[in-house]
């Protein structure tokens, strides 16, 4: 089977470029995803900067519209009054006008709003638009042109533009926390635009000291806007700011600001409302500068809070950029060091293995117990039995270098030791012819003896019968005194209770007295016949016992006798036996001698022919003297460690060509 393409490739690079090729994606991968992640933390980072960049655009822009605010104020008084009031104050607020709208201009001229939603760079070129009409709008408000409705009508237009732009900065901004105060500062500059308006309006109506309907609905407008915007900011807004915008409406500023409007509410429609057009322009642009200051609060808690962020951002984007960076750093330098570990053992190996040549002694260095640990192991097991086997050959061309000499030197003995067999044969022969008539009388001699043991044998069952018949009789006598015996002792047993009788009947006849003195005599003659059959009970008890010794003994001697002739009887048998064993066995070497005899005369010819043989084998034998030579000089050129390829092969019993191989073959 052909292997694949793939890996016929790959079979010609090296362990260094297939480690780099099994290494090289997953890195990549890794790279990949952490520059992934890195550009994605700069995104936001990015993010973070372009909002910075918008909030201070806010910025700009509220500066500018309270300058537009309190010029759009003063133009209002100034041609309310044709021109009489604010004709100073008038330019020196145009100039602080222009220097913010300078500043606008160049703050937005560094912006690249190709980052930002386009919808606010077309928001603020509207606002650029605008502004850049105010001048003509100034001649016309100087030449008294223009009516105070319709100037200030033209500024809420600038500023409704200029605060526009913060409403379009919530368009892209992503942070929850940030969109709501950017929406809660665009309430608040709408709460003070419209605190503007009112001050133009109602410094126009005090001057006039009347009010038309057309500007009492645009003042009640005004103030139903203005508590929309204020209930927005009050949700939307920190509670700093919240608590700072409450302390102003609640101040005394604020209360005096209401009752002046109250007074407008309730005598719209008569006028007369008796209250200086200055007081009310100083009080609601000291409320307005108010609400300035709290706006900057504003602003500086949105640009903190984006500040926040934007610190977290990069904090986030470079600890993840370090980790990541780590990461890669600790996975290449594991990755180099796993290649390593086994590309460097491995060149090393091979160096060894390359320098090696004919040295079997050199070992490969084990370092752990990996794939390649047990290969360089198993190389040194292979070595060692290399090692072995070349030992072993070393020996074995040494011992048949050896054995081959001796063979050559033992054909040369052999041929003259033929020569004396051949001679030896024919006297051996003749010596079988005598051993052959000696056998056959011993065979003869066998059978004779054989039947005389067969006689004797029966003789000795005999008499092994008989003793032991003598000794089933000596058993029944046994048994016969034993009986005896045992009548002997009821005899004493009635003795002595007639003995016993007879003193109950003395004490009986003593306690009679006179009458009984005759029975007295009785009980003592019966007592003396008691006390005599106890004695001739006790002499036939002693005779009984020596009776039985004897009669036990006899019995033991019988005994002896019985197994004495059993074992003769079992002897002459087995004696019979091994006479008839040894007349067959007779026979069979009178037949086996006259085979020896024929075997004889046919070892005779196999000699001469041996003869022949040897003088072959010596030439096949020195044949093989060179061969062995041949072998020990082949096997010659390997360096090895006897002592360890010994003790490896002795496990397995000794080596080929040993002394103690050579041994076992000559006894063999």
């Amino acid at each position: 089977m052909s292997p694949l393409p793939m890996t016929s490739l790959l079979d010609r690079l090296t362990m260094g470029r297939k480690f780099f090729l099994v290494l090289f994606l997953p890195l990549l991968s890794i790279l990949w995803m952490t520059l992934s992640t890195v550009l994605e933390r700069q995104a936001v980072v990015t993010r973070m900067d372009n909002l910075q960049e918008v909030a201070i655009l806010g910025r700009h822009s509220a500066n500018l519209v309270h300058e537009l605010q309190r010029e759009r104020g003063m133009t209002a008084a100034f041609l309310s009054s044709q021109g009489r009031n604010y004709h100073t104050e008038l330019p020196v607020q145009r100039e602080a006008t222009n220097t913010q709208a300078e500043s606008f201009d160049r703050y937005i001229a560094d912006i690249d709003f190709s980052r930002h939603d386009p919808r606010i760079e077309a928001q603020v070129d509207l606002a650029k638009h605008l502004l850049e009409e105010k001048d003509d709008l100034r001649r016309k408000v100087d030449g008294l042109d223009i009516s105070a409705e319709a100037s200030t009508d033209a500024y809420t237009n600038i500023n409704e533009a200029l605060i526009d732009i913060v409403a379009k900065l919530t368009f892209g901004v992503d942070q929850g926390e940030v969109a709501r105060q950017l929406t809660a500062y665009y309430d608040l500059l709408n709460i003070k635009e419209l605190a503007g308006i009112e001050r133009a309006v109602l410094a126009a109506s005090f001057s006039a000291d009347a009010i038309s309907p057309v500007m009492f609905r645009k003042l009640l407008s005004l103030i139903v806007k203005s508590d929309v915007h204020k209930k927005n900011f009050f949700e939307l807004s920190s509670p700093r700011v919240q608590e700072e915008l409450k302390t102003l409406t609640d101040s005394a500023l604020g209360e005096r600001l209401n009752a002046m409007r109250s007074v407008v509410l309730e005598k719209a429609s008569s006028g007369g409302f008796g209250i200086d057009h200055q007081e009310w322009f100083e009080a609601q642009t000291e409320y307005i500068d108010g609400i300035q200051q709290i706006s900057r609060s504003a602003e500086q808690y949105l640009l903190a809070r984006i500040d926040d962020l934007q610190k977290a951002s990069f904090s986030y984007l470079l600890k993840h950029a370090l980790v990541m960076l780590a990461v890669l750093l600790v996975t290449l330098a594991f990755s180099i060091i796993t290649a390593r570990s086994v590309v460097r053992p491995l060149k090393i190996a091979l160096m060894d293995i390359s320098e090696q040549k004919d040295d079997l002694t050199k070992r490969l260095a084990v370092p752990g117990k990996d794939e390649l640990s047990q290969l360089y192991r198993a190389f040194n097991d292979s070595l060692s039995n290399i090692a072995s086997l070349v030992v072993n050959l070393k020996k074995s061309a040494s011992a048949v270098e050896a054995v081959s000499g001796e063979i050559t030197r033992g054909n040369q003995d052999l041929a003259s030791r033929t020569e004396q067999q051949a001679a030896s044969l024919i006297q051996t022969a003749s010596s079988m012819e005598q051993i052959t008539a000696t056998v056959k009388q011993t065979s003869d001699s066998a059978r004779q003896a054989q039947e005389m043991t067969r006689e004797v044998a029966c003789r000795a069952n005999d008499l092994s019968q008989n003793a032991a018949q003598t000794r089933t009789a000596m058993e029944q006598i046994r048994d016969a005194n034993q009986e005896v015996t045992r009548i002997v002792e009821a005899i004493d047993d009635i003795a002595f209770q007639t003995n016993i009788l007879a003193l109950n009947a003395s004490v009986e006849a003593a306690r009679a007295g006179d009458q009984g003195r005759g029975f007295s005599v009785v009980a003592s003659e019966v007592q003396k016949l008691a006390s005599r059959c106890a004695e001739e009970a006790t002499l036939i008890r002693r005779l009984i016992t020596t009776s039985t010794q004897r009669v036990d003994k006899g019995e033991r001697l019988v005994t002896s006798t019985s197994e004495a002739l059993v074992t003769i009887s079992e002897h002459a048998q087995q004696t019979a036996t091994l006479v008839s064993e040894i007349s067959t066995a007779a026979t069979e070497q009178s037949l086996g001698i006259e085979q020896i005899t024929q075997a004889l005369a046919q070892l005779e010819d196999v000699t001469q022919r041996n003869t022949g043989l040897v003088e072959r084998v010596a030439t096949a034998s020195e044949s093989l003297d060179k061969r062995a030579r041949d072998m020990a000089s082949l096997v010659g050129r390997f360096k090895v460690d006897v002592p360890t390829a010994l003790h490896a092969t002795s496990e397995d019993g000794p080596l080929i060509g040993s002394p103690q191989a050579t041994l076992v073959d000559c006894h063999a």
